[in-house]
């Protein structure tokens, strides 16, 4: 029996500065091209799901950008909040998506999403 390899290079440039009582975050992720063995035959227009390990696919077209920034804000020694923006831009094959989410996007798809929260530090 032959195997089927699909492989992909991740990489990423975080920074975080601080802005007044706070702290801004900036991010960007860029994830290569799917590269390997894996069948990439008829994987034209996003109309077949071939060689493709969850977002990442095979052949061209299966990278994708993600772009971050968000901004954490002391309430007090203790508590802090946050507020971010995160959007992530897959080429025409790959369907990358937010590790928290348990749907599917669609091939191509573009997720972007507002998030906010707070926690306590004991």
């Amino acid at each position: 029996s032959s195997k089927s390899e699909l492989t992909r290079n991740m990489f990423g440039i975080g920074l975080t500065i601080d802005a007044g009582p706070g702290q801004i975050y900036a991010n960007w992720s860029w994830a290569q091209e799917g590269k390997g063995s894996a069948v990439t035959t008829g994987c034209q227009n996003g109309t077949v799901l071939c060689g493709r390990v969850g977002g990442l696919a095979a052949g061209g077209d299966g990278g994708a950008n993600e772009y971050q920034i968000s901004y954490t804000y002391p309430l007090s020694k203790r508590t802090s909040m946050w507020v971010g923006y995160v959007k992530i831009a897959n080429d025409s094959q790959a369907s990358y998506n937010f590790g928290v989410n348990n749907y599917n996007i669609a091939i191509g798809g573009r997720p972007q999403g507002l998030a906010f929260g707070m926690w306590p530090n004991f």
